[in-house]
């Protein structure tokens, strides 16, 4: 929180530097940036931001120290060096001076912006990015990330894929407690039929059927055609299932009816099987 009201301190230009203390002139900030309502709301959300923030107990440290993850180092090394220092907040400052003095119109300083996120993104399609994951996958739905979220009663940590998967651990020292029982694991529907490709079971959510396992899944609806979980059941024992009646065409719109059948027992991938006539 005190970086925060010095953040000029860390930039090395001179005229940045001195363009960020001056939207302090006359109040105890020395080149702060957020506002005193701001800061707090925004540490908070950085602190949840488990994947690129880690803040844990040290030896010799009387508070909780923050330090970024590989993936928050990782993500700090692939932008500008204006974004990860102060000198953007500097750059607007003195961009809002000079809107204030009516040298630049606030629209023109809106193009600027988008400008420059634009050249930033194009860079990117150019070069690509590679960032690691550090996040704990969904031991349940296997799908979504464990992130901490904050309820009613303290952190906690919950499932990516919420609200598809409604999994959470109760929150360990920053972490999540993997030996406690997910609130969500013991109440949820399974089909009785194993996963083809891992063996392990198959978790029914609201929007499809998914291995607690591996990547193996099935979408409730096919082609506008609700399954139902015997049809299921059998798709995923026998490999296909009888004809259903009523799926409509993506491309025409029509009507027509169809087995489904299980081309990929690894990814779940469906397709149709037409009876002869």
């Amino acid at each position: 929180m005190a970086a925060m009201t010095s953040a000029a301190k860390f930039i090395d230009d001179p005229a940045l530097r001195k363009a960020l203390e001056a939207k302090d002139e006359g109040s105890s900030d020395r080149g702060s940036i957020g506002t005193e309502a701001t800061r707090a709301g925004i540490l908070e959300k950085l602190a949840a931001n488990t994947g690129l923030i880690s803040i844990e107990k040290e030896k010799g440290y009387s508070e909780l120290v923050w330090k970024t993850t590989k993936q928050g180092q990782e993500f700090c090394a692939a932008l500008p060096p204006e974004i990860t220092k102060p000198d953007i907040s500097a750059l607007w400052a003195e961009k809002q001076s000079q809107i204030k003095a009516g040298e630049l119109t606030v629209e023109e300083f809106i193009k600027e912006n988008d400008e420059y996120v634009q050249g930033l993104i194009d860079e990117l399609d150019r070069n690509g990015i590679s960032i690691s994951s550090n996040a704990t996958p969904c031991p349940v739905c296997n799908n979504g990330f464990l992130r901490k979220r904050k309820g009613q009663n303290g952190f906690f940590w919950g499932c990516s894929c919420y609200p598809e998967c409604k999994t959470t651990f109760p929150d360990k020292d920053g972490k999540p407690d993997m030996e406690a029982k997910s609130r969500s694991e013991g109440s949820m529907s399974r089909l009785e039929a194993p996963c083809p490709s891992c063996s392990k079971e198959i978790i029914i959510r609201p929007k499809g059927f998914f291995c607690s396992g591996c990547e193996f899944k099935i979408w409730s609806e096919v082609s506008g055609k609700k399954l139902t979980q015997n049809q299921v059941e059998t798709l995923i024992k026998k490999g296909k299932t009888g004809e259903i009646k009523g799926f409509t065409s993506n491309k025409t719109g029509k009507k027509f009816d169809a087995a489904i059948v299980l081309q990929d027992k690894t990814t779940g991938k469906l397709g149709f099987q037409f009876s002869k006539k």
